[in-house]
């Protein structure tokens, strides 16, 4: 009984340090549309390029992915599993307000302007200069190049709140070498624990009988 509950604790380890970190595999570009990218040290800043959905497989499941950083290159990755609150700055909530963005508008996105138009905006929050307005039309970071893309992400930060509570389960996928990228409904490692607590349980019980 000792060994096989040894056994069952060692699973459980293991799952919980899987839950933590997976490779994320690059699948390509979904709903798309193109504008010119200003934001000072990185390397987009003043290219054109197609902003909105990513198509990512993470933990053998399919996502629809943001990214959430303007200073690598897209790949496959080795990736570390961060929550929304490494966005935020001081006295700026920005993954709160991240979540809100995703959460009012990623389900109604249905074509290539509403898609970037929410990846727009999610740049903005993230890397305008702290004690800017959001606006993704000026500031230290910002968009040109297509007025449509660009009303979209400033109608989707009108209503923009200071603080949000959300029930979506929201995980960063981070590498130090490939874009970080926003995904949702990543099962949270308490809930894989869980999961697999009851799995061993039904185990054991199956090997008593």
């Amino acid at each position: 009984m000792k060994r096989t509950r040894l056994a069952a604790l060692a699973a459980v380890l293991a799952l919980s340090a899987a839950a933590h970190a997976d490779i994320m595999t690059y699948e390509g570009l979904g709903l798309t549309a193109k504008a010119t990218i200003h934001a000072p040290g990185s390397f987009v800043d003043g290219h054109t390029i197609p902003l909105g959905q990513y198509l990512l497989t993470y933990g053998n499941k399919p996502y629809t992915g943001y990214c959430v950083d303007v200073y690598q290159f897209v790949g496959d990755m080795e990736a570390t599993e961060l929550g929304l609150d490494t966005l935020n700055r001081p006295g700026a909530f920005i993954g709160e307000q991240v979540a809100w963005l995703y959460d009012s508008y990623a389900a109604s996105v249905s074509d290539g302007t509403s898609a970037a138009g929410l990846a727009a905006a999610i740049w903005e929050l993230i890397f305008e200069t702290a004690g800017n307005d959001p606006d993704p039309a000026a500031g230290d970071f910002y968009i040109s190049g297509n007025d449509a893309v660009v009303d979209d992400a400033a109608d989707k930060l009108a209503d923009l709140p200071e603080r949000y509570e959300t029930g979506t389960e929201f995980v960063i996928l981070h590498s130090d070498t490939k874009q970080d990228m926003l995904v949702a409904g990543v099962p949270e490692p308490a809930a894989l624990i869980l999961l697999a607590i009851g799995g061993t349980i039904q185990l054991v019980r199956r090997r008593r009988r």
